[in-house]
């Protein structure tokens, strides 16, 4: 659990890297959508997401959805609320780094419909691995503020989460089915236009021998 950690903190660091933010609010003004809307009935989630955009992190929600889905217009006003605190706050050259508020919703609207056919367990023993191997692909952040590098940086994270979640659920396909049409709700506007490096074959080759050998441990 150590290096889920480590891996959402620095998914944190570069959601609230000052370049990206126009206003000191943001914090403040995220955690009041939680208390407003998610602290009376999931307070511990509340509690987590507490003044931070690490809801957007495609790992930190999918082991809630079921208690999520069980208050859906309260999770729904939440990412609204939320959406709408980052939208005021982040640089313009920013924006296109995180999932639109429709779809984001739209893709918790699918999980839900999914929820009772879905092995939770099987992405949280997966957990790990997924983010071993999406660190290692994603590579070091730039060392630069230029906003081309920060953005390319911010798209390779979101395109190794994606592809090592579907390189380390083998042993759960219908899972991994779902939780890949749950991320696909949650491109990034401005990954869809960005030239990056994607992994290799030999890269996506050690990416599956992380994931597998960090399940052994």
């Amino acid at each position: 659990m150590e290096s889920i950690i480590k891996f959402l903190v620095f998914v944190a660091l570069l959601g609230v890297c000052s370049s990206q933010f126009t206003c000191t609010s943001l914090p403040s003004d995220l955690a009041k959508c939680g208390t407003d809307h998610l602290s009376s009935k999931m307070p511990e989630l509340a509690e987590m997401l507490k003044g931070t955009t690490d809801f957007i992190a495609l790992a930190v929600l999918i082991p809630h959805w079921k208690d999520m889905c069980m208050y859906p217009d309260d999770v729904k006003n939440f990412f609204t609320c939320s959406f709408n605190a980052i939208e005021n706050c982040a640089d313009s050259d920013f924006i296109g780094t995180y999932p639109t508020s429709s779809r984001f919703i739209a893709g918790f609207d699918y999980a839900c419909s999914k929820v009772n056919d879905v092995d939770i367990g099987c992405y949280q023993i997966n957990q790990r691995a997924i983010h071993e191997c999406a660190m290692t692909a994603a590579g070091s952040p730039p060392a630069s503020d230029d906003i081309k590098d920060i953005v390319e940086h911010n798209c390779r994270i979101f395109e190794a989460e994606v592809e090592c979640t579907s390189l380390s659920m083998t042993t759960c396909e219908d899972s991994r089915n779902i939780i890949e049409t749950y991320l696909g709700y949650l491109t990034r506007p401005a990954c869809s236009a960005a030239i990056y490096f994607r992994p290799s074959l030999l890269l996506s080759t050690v990416m599956i021998f992380v994931a597998y050998f960090m399940n052994k441990q």
